[in-house]
């Protein structure tokens, strides 16, 4: 029987993104997608805004917003209840669209409220297709230690059917009885693709750098920004780096700040350059200039391994190990003093210096949305 004209086709693939993270690591597979000339519904769920990327990255305009968030900035709240009842309230209205676009394969990313919204969503609303987890298997193995972001990776990865690891570590974490029968594939880390990607063109831009060497800071994570503790022992370490500070204070952070009272002793630093989110491109030439990394991000941490910068991990976990352990990174915890030491290493040249040159990056060779994006096709073929 010949479908009702009123009917409308959706493609078989589905690909739900809410941050701007996660667009630009998902780049690469959409990208991957369009070259084999697959269509693929991309629905945007409004928890970032994400304009501003779509040029620089190459990929299509979202095909449905859902711009649920108490502002344009995706804002939604401070307390943990609110965060929650955003989750279950845009679970449903994902899964709305789900039920009706009724894809053959969902793909969802990371480890983010909208990352768990959507796992959720697909298990409810289209339990019959094949859910994918881009980025599984990090693990920091405590709950608190990012929070919500273990949580929701944890969740996520639990109601996915297949399971996009991006190295050998992340993959052994989902060996367990409760991943049996689940399809896990060793893929590399997306964002290894869009840094080596779009480098050459980074460093054309015309983009007036500090005073080499000088050090790259950024602290978002909200187990770190709800701290006080926290927030003036960063304030304190960048204040006695030895060399300009390019600091990027996201507003999330600053509403933190200003609520601790150490906005006056963050702006009085005479080393200390301040600047809000940056467009990617101009992050990534200030970035890859920098002698040192002072960071909380997961995918800074990344970033720095492939282009060899030491980064001192301002945090008490570290889902990364990876870092770690080809020498790159160094976790300091909260103790600004112990970060400090391993800064003066890098700006001096010392042993941390001379680890991180030597190490090799772990998280991919570039190819990485090209693999996901052949074995999604593979997928939606059934």
């Amino acid at each position: 029987m010949a479908a009702s004209k009123k009917e409308k086709s959706f493609p078989q693939i589905a690909i739900v993104l809410g941050t701007r993270a996660e667009l630009i690591k998902m780049a690469p597979v959409m990208r991957g997608l369009a070259k084999r000339g697959v269509a693929f519904l991309f629905i945007h769920t409004g928890q970032h805004g994400i304009d501003d990327l779509l040029s620089p990255l190459g990929v299509k305009k979202p095909d449905i917003v859902l711009e649920w968030t108490s502002d344009k900035r995706g804002r939604f709240g401070s307390q943990t209840a609110k965060a929650l009842a955003w989750n279950v309230r845009n679970a449903r209205k994902i899964g709305k669209i789900l039920a009706q676009a009724r894809p053959r394969v969902v793909v969802c990313h990371g480890d983010t409220m909208s990352t768990a919204a959507i796992a959720t969503a697909c298990k409810l609303y289209a339990p019959s297709a094949v859910l994918c987890h881009v980025e599984a298997g990090l693990r920091s193995h405590d709950l608190a230690e990012p929070f919500p972001e273990e949580l929701s990776r944890r969740m996520t990865d639990l109601f996915s059917d297949v399971l996009f690891a991006p190295t050998s570590t992340a993959a052994a974490n989902l060996s367990g009885v409760i991943y049996s029968g689940k399809k896990v594939f060793v893929t590399g880390n997306t964002n290894v693709d869009v840094l080596l990607e779009n480098l050459p063109r980074a460093r054309k831009m015309a983009v007036k750098l500090p005073k080499k060497p000088f050090v790259f800071a950024q602290m978002h994570r909200q187990e770190n920004i709800r701290s006080r503790e926290r927030c003036a022992a960063f304030v304190k370490l960048l204040g006695e780096i030895p060399a300009p500070v390019v600091l990027v204070f996201l507003e999330n952070a600053r509403k933190q700040f200003e609520k601790f009272g150490l906005m006056d002793k963050l702006y009085s630093a005479p080393n200390l350059l301040v600047n809000p989110n940056l467009p990617y491109l101009k992050f990534l030439k200030i970035f890859s200039n920098a002698a040192c990394v002072v960071t909380d991000s997961g995918g800074q941490t990344e970033e720095a391994a492939v282009l060899k910068i030491p980064t001192v991990l301002f945090r008490k976990r570290n889902e990364r190990q990876e870092a770690e352990q080809c020498g790159v990174a160094v976790r300091a915890g909260h103790d600004s003093a112990k970060a400090l030491h391993f800064v003066k290493q890098a700006l001096e040249k010392g042993e941390f210096y001379k680890r991180a040159k030597a190490s090799k990056n772990p998280f991919g060779d570039g190819k990485a949305g090209a693999r996901i994006a052949a074995r999604l096709v593979m997928l939606a073929k059934g």
